[in-house]
């Protein structure tokens, strides 16, 4: 069940554009996201899943330094508008559950597809940028 977030008078909010909700957001206290014009209210993060996504933002930032790739991480969190894979540049988007032990990896691909991998154990090769890194590294 998805939990519709509310107004300051007890009604959800009707659906929104992303400027929109990132207006409506704004120094509101507690965590949303906007799916398909709806904003959803989130659950306070846990310890685990801060922990995780630590140690996979930790594993990203060693593998571009090891390869001495000119980039850089950033938390999620930040309210960025993107459809994911859809634009050229993105090329991997990663899932790191912080109970399953294994990394959901969706790889655009030039033909317009995804290639979607479960990996539970072993190497991770982002190419491009030409990243690679252990699976182990994003639950360390």
């Amino acid at each position: 069940m998805v939990a519709r977030a509310l107004t300051s008078d007890g009604t959800p909010p009707a659906a929104l554009t992303v400027p929109e909700f990132l207006a409506w957001v704004k120094d509101r206290p507690g965590r949303f996201e906007l799916h398909d014009g709806q904003v959803v209210a989130m659950a306070p993060e846990r310890v685990g899943h801060a922990a995780t996504r630590f140690a996979a933002q930790r594993a990203l930032l060693d593998a571009g330094a090891a390869a001495k790739l000119d980039c850089h991480v950033l938390p999620d969190g930040g309210a960025v508008h993107i459809d994911d894979l859809e634009v050229a540049s993105i090329r991997h988007d990663l899932i790191v559950p912080s109970v399953a032990g294994a990394v959901v990896h969706h790889q655009g691909r030039s033909d317009g597809n995804i290639l979607t991998r479960i990996i539970n154990a072993g190497a991770l090769r982002l190419d491009p940028p030409g990243l690679e890194l252990d699976v182990s590294a994003f639950f360390a």
